[in-house]
């Protein structure tokens, strides 16, 4: 099994050390020396660096000691996410938002056939004057009684 103490048992026969040349401030002593350490741990594939200090003793303590809190962050339980409620103005813009949508969406539909022959009944009855339909183009509307009379054009 694949837990922590055995890979904190064996860590420094899993991990391979390379040495290479820190970049930076530091003058000759460190951009001549190899004194940047870079462990890489093979079973997991955690890479870690540590190049702040000019001296390699140091930098490898570092590394060691990062290499060790990414073993640990990785083999951590995570703990539960606590689910919060929204707060009530979130839901007012969501509920606000879904609103618009929604008009937006309907008036880009196509209008119901049903709704516009009411309509059509409707427009006949107040305004006969403005009215352009014709029993020829609305068959379905003439069985039911409904006369619109003849098209007219308006000239001026």
């Amino acid at each position: 099994m694949c837990t922590l103490e055995n890979y904190l048992e064996n860590l420094q026969q899993d991990c391979k050390i390379t040495l290479f040349k820190a970049s930076g401030p530091g003058g000759q002593h460190r951009n001549k020396t190899e004194s940047a350490v870079r462990l890489q741990h093979l079973p997991t594939g955690i890479i870690v660096t540590a190049s702040e200090s000019r001296s390699q003793r140091t930098n490898r303590k570092l590394a060691w000691m990062r290499m060790i809190q990414q073993l640990h962050d990785r083999f951590a339980e995570q703990k539960p996410r606590i689910t919060t409620s929204p707060p009530l103005r979130s839901k007012e813009n969501r509920l606000r938002a879904k609103k618009k949508r929604s008009l937006l969406k309907n008036a880009r539909k196509k209008p119901d056939q049903d709704l516009d022959d009411q309509a059509l009944f409707v427009s006949a009855q107040y305004a006969p004057e403005k009215r352009s339909l014709s029993l020829k183009q609305y068959p379905e509307l003439a069985e039911r009684g409904m006369y619109f009379g003849e098209m007219r054009r308006c000239s001026r």
